[in-house]
C-alpha cells in the first residue's frame, strides 16, 4: 500500500506505507499535469505498479494534452532515467 501527499509549490510525495519506499518530486514550474506521469513512471521503475493498474492508468501516466478548440495536441510522458537503487 502506498500513500501519496500534494504539497506546495510543485512538490508531490509519494510513500509505502511500510515505511520501505519514499520519494519525492518537485515540479520546477509547479504546474499539476507533470506529476502524476513523472510519479507513476517512477513507481513502474521500481517495480510498484503491476501491468494491470499500469493499462488501467493510462489516462493518468500518459495523458492526452489538448487545446483551446479541444483539439488533441500531445501527449505527457515521462521517462525514468535511472533511480537511486544500485
Amino acid at each position: 500500500r502506498l500513500f501519496a501527499k500534494v504539497g506546495a509549490e510543485g512538490v508531490y510525495m509519494v510513500g509505502a506505507m511500510d515505511g520501505s519506499f519514499g520519494v519525492a518530486l518537485k515540479v520546477e514550474d509547479g504546474a499539476w499535469r507533470a506529476a502524476p506521469p513523472a510519479l507513476l513512471a517512477l513507481l513502474r521503475s521500481e517495480g510498484l505498479v503491476e501491468d494491470e493498474v499500469w493499462a488501467a492508468l493510462e489516462a493518468y501516466h500518459s495523458p492526452l494534452v489538448v487545446n483551446t478548440v479541444g483539439d488533441t495536441v500531445g501527449r505527457i510522458r515521462a521517462r525514468v532515467l535511472s533511480t537511486m537503487n544500485p
